[in-house]
Order: structure tokens, then C-alpha cells, then sequence
């Protein structure tokens, strides 16, 4: 068996590991609200505590923990209100699922391992070192408020839900950093990155399967689907599988220009930063085939961008809407004076994310303490600004209740959640540890998780911080043994 496994993932058949994550995805996707999906997700449960239990094969109990998970659909994906039957979605009690019981018994099986120096010396430990203060600050204070403070429980147990569970796939990472596992984690990463897009592309055009997002048609993706913009950075290093990255990419580009969110556009943009970083001013990859090809249609791919977006028809789809919303958001910056920003000319969405940022900061002038170390799990902010009057907050996630209450305890972008829960203090550690991960691109196209972790989806669901994580833990076996 573990031969075999091995041998999967060693880089010499994509074509059949990408088919059978492609069928895996699409499986779920089909019975995404049906106990069918039970036929599926069964059999991956019992192969899982089968390695785990049985064979003691702790390393590929959490590999295939990881596929499992992220060839799955969630609620983030589909909006719906059903309950979902696929592997890290079947809920036991509350928010806890199935896959977190799983993922615990991993850790149990791991936990005395003694992390080696050598492992000491990572980002990736450096990672959970911040985890671990956040985690411990944003706990201790948010018992408190729960006790004295009148936070609502419910505004508690999702962070902590979160950064626990954030944790524990951590510690099994660094417990298990070794350069044959993390060989195979990279190529089982790519995989997953190629697999995603014809996924979402066979679902959503050949399929008809659609979720609904503000009465338009919207795109069903997995977490690795957010991922995918990696294949762009990835045609700047040495190594095979470019075909497979051509074809994916086309089909995630179709994907989002019809369907996309606004966080696909933002992740793309991302990208092409790491790419004019790689072609112009990197070492090792400026010097690749590609990059000098690109030198050359750089400059014309961006005009072409700017010319395709000030033409769109921007009520066409589900995709153009985002971009016009994305465009938006930078326009507001760029009437940047000595006024301060307009938001007046930002669209409904990014004016709500905006909006909470500046209510937090405001609040915090008026308690120190909260702006620089955050309010801990459960925390809330009042719109002291006055900004949600001039847009309907209830279309932006939070409920009646909490309207009238008038205390927010949650929020819609990794920016005001951090800032909620760990302050100015938090969002430091975690935009440095960000920027620390940039200057490591060189090495692997990997770390391009970095960015959406850290700079965009950091407190927002554990499906996306674990192919984020696995990522940036894949990553090592270049940084590391390279």
C-alpha cells in the first residue's frame, strides 16, 4: 500500500491521480445535497481510520485527510442551507464535524513526537508559533468576555473553532516534516491545483449545477479551486506537468470570467505581481524560457486587461459584477487625498468590508487596549462611523438580531476579523509572517498561498486553511531540501 501510494505521488502519473481528483470532485459535487453523497464519503472515512488504525500509516491517514477534504464541496461554495453529506462536511453536533474528530485522532497518533531543530528553523513553525499566541490570547479573553462582558457564545465558538482546529493540522505538520512525505505532499498539492478547474468547469457548463449568489448564477468550487491562480506562478520554474497547467487554466479562466467571486479576481491580480516579480527581478526564474517570453507580452497582457475592463458589460454574469466591484474598491483608493477615501463610488459589497474595518478602528481609538491586542474570540464592534446607514447590512450576512442589537461580532474579510480578535498586534504578525513567505517564492510556486491565507482569507473557514497550510507545508520540500 505504501508503495503504491507513494508511487502515485511521485510526479510520474498526473494523468491518473488529476482523473481520479477530477471523478472524486465531481462525485461530490453531483450529490452535493443528497445522502447519496453517503456513498462516497462512507468508504473515504473508513479508508482513512483504515491507515490510521489499522496500518499505522500516520502519513498517508493525513494525506488522504487532506484529498478527501479538499475534493469536497462546503456551504461556502454551494450557499445553500441543506445539510452537506461530503467528508469534511458531515456535522455531529454544532460546528463540530466528522473530519475535526478525524483530524484529532491524527493528532493524538503524533502529538509526543518531538519536533527536530532542524524543523525549528521553518516558517512553517514560525507559523504556528503565531497560531498558538493568537490562539491562546483570543481564548483567554474571550472566556472572559463571555463571563463579564456579555459576548455572545456564538461569536465565540466559530474563531475558536477555527484557529483549534487551524492548530492541530499545523502541529501534525511540523510532527511530520520529513523530505520523502513532503515530496509527496508537493505533488499531491499540484494535483489537487490542476484537478480543481475542470471540476468547477464540467459542473457548472456541461452539468448545469449552479448555486445561486444574488440572483445570479454562481460557481461551485472546492477550496483548491482558490488556489489554482499557483499554476500561473508555476510555468516559471523547471519541471514537466505545463500542459496540465495550460489546460487547467483555461478552464479556470472561463470559469471566472462567467462565474467567479470577487476574491478569484483578487487572487489573479496576486499572481501577476509574483509573475512581473519572477520574469523582472528574480535570480533564477528571469532567466527561464518563459520568463523571457514574457518580458515581451507582459506589457500587452496588461493593456489588453485595462482595455477589456473599462469595455465589460458589467451586468452580463456573476464575474463581470465581482471585477466591476474589485475595480470599484480601487477607485476609491485613488481618490485618495487630503480628505481621506471616498467610499461614496464603492459597491454594496467591498463598501460593507471597508465600512467594518474603519468601525473597528474607530472603536479601538476609544479602548487602546482593544485597537492594539483585539477584543479575543466573541468580541464585537458597534458602527460608531455611522457607515452602515447608507447600505443594507442585512444582505452583507448578519441577521436581524444582531442589527438591532447593534453589536457585530463577526465580519467579511481577513482584515476587520483580525483586527476584531488580535488587533493591530495580530494582523502585524501575521502580514509580516506573509511578507517573510513572499521573499521564498524563488524556491516554489507553492507559496503562493501565502497571499490568500495571510492577506485575505485568514479567520474565514477551515476548509480554505487547510489546502492553504498543505500548501505552504508542500512548499518546504523545496525551500527546505532544495
Amino acid at each position: 500500500m505504501e508503495k503504491v501510494i507513494g508511487h502515485l505521488f511521485s510526479g510520474k502519473h498526473p494523468i491518473i491521480v488529476v482523473t481520479l481528483f477530477v471523478i472524486m470532485g465531481l462525485m461530490n459535487v453531483v450529490c452535493m445535497e443528497s445522502y447519496a453523497n453517503l456513498l462516497l464519503t462512507f468508504p473515504q472515512v473508513l479508508f482513512v481510520l483504515y491507515l490510521l488504525m489499522i496500518r499505522n500509516d500516520v502519513e498517508d491517514a493525513l494525506l488522504f485527510h487532506v484529498i478527501f477534504c479538499l475534493t469536497g464541496f462546503d456551504a461556502t461554495s454551494g450557499s445553500t442551507e441543506l445539510q452537506l453529506m461530503s467528508y469534511p462536511e458531515i456535522k455531529l453536533v454544532g460546528p463540530l464535524t466528522l473530519s475535526y474528530i478525524i483530524l484529532g485522532l491524527i493528532w493524538l497518533r503524533v502529538v509526543k513526537k518531538k519536533i527536530p531543530k532542524s524543523t525549528q528553523q521553518t516558517l512553517l513553525y514560525q507559523f504556528r508559533k503565531v497560531v498558538i499566541l493568537m490562539m491562546g490570547y483570543g481564548m483567554l479573553v474571550g472566556l472572559f468576555g463571555l463571563c463579564f462582558l456579555g459576548y455572545r457564545f456564538s461569536d465565540f465558538i466559530l474563531p475558536s473553532v477555527y484557529i483549534v482546529t487551524g492548530f492541530l493540522f499545523l502541529d501534525i505538520l511540523i510532527r511530520l516534516l520529513d523530505s520523502s512525505f513532503l515530496k509527496k505532499c508537493h505533488y499531491c498539492m499540484l494535483y489537487l491545483l490542476i484537478a480543481a478547474p475542470p471540476v468547477a468547469f464540467i459542473s457548472f457548463f456541461l452539468l448545469g449545477i449552479r448555486a445561486d449568489y444574488s440572483g445570479l448564477d454562481a460557481l461551485l468550487f472546492n477550496e483548491a479551486f482558490m488556489l489554482a491562480p499557483t499554476l500561473i506562478i508555476a510555468f516559471f520554474y523547471k519541471g514537466s506537468h505545463k500542459l496540465f497547467f495550460m489546460f487547467s487554466l483555461l478552464l479556470y479562466f472561463l470559469c471566472v470570467m462567467s462565474a467567479g467571486r470577487g476574491g478569484f479576481f483578487l487572487n489573479i491580480a496576486a499572481s501577476l505581481v509574483f509573475v512581473v516579480y519572477l520574469v523582472y527581478f528574480a535570480g533564477e526564474t528571469k532567466h527561464s524560457f518563459a520568463a523571457k517570453v514574457s518580458k515581451v507580452t507582459i506589457p500587452f497582457i496588461f493593456v489588453a486587461l485595462i482595455s477589456y475592463i473599462s469595455t465589460m458589460d458589467v451586468g452580463l454574469n456573476l464575474g463581470t459584477r465581482k471585477l466591476s466591484e474589485l475595480v470599484s474598491l480601487f477607485e476609491a483608493f485613488g481618490t485618495l487625498s487630503a480628505t481621506g477615501v471616498d467610499i461614496s463610488v464603492v459597491s454594496a459589497s467591498p463598501y460593507i468590508r471597508i465600512a467594518e474595518i474603519l468601525n473597528i478602528l474607530d472603536n479601538g481609538l476609544h479602548n487602546i487596549f482593544g485597537l492594539i491586542l483585539g477584543y479575543g474570540y466573541g468580541g464585537y464592534y458597534t458602527d460608531s462611523t455611522h457607515l452602515f446607514q447608507n447600505v443594507d447590512v442585512s444582505n452583507g450576512g448578519f441577521s436581524m438580531d444582531v442589527i438591532r442589537s447593534g453589536r457585530y461580532g463577526t465580519a467579511h474579510s481577513f482584515l476587520p476579523m483580525i483586527l476584531l480578535y488580535n488587533g493591530l498586534y495580530g494582523l502585524f504578525l501575521i502580514v509580516r509572517l506573509g511578507f517573510r513567505y513572499f521573499k521564498k517564492v524563488m524556491f516554489s510556486p507553492l507559496v503562493f498561498a501565502a497571499f490568500t491565507l495571510f492577506f485575505y482569507s485568514f479567520y474565514f473557514n477551515t476548509s480554505l486553511f487547510m489546502a492553504t497550510s498543505f500548501s505552504l507545508f508542500a512548499a518546504e520540500w523545496k525551500i527546505k531540501y532544495s
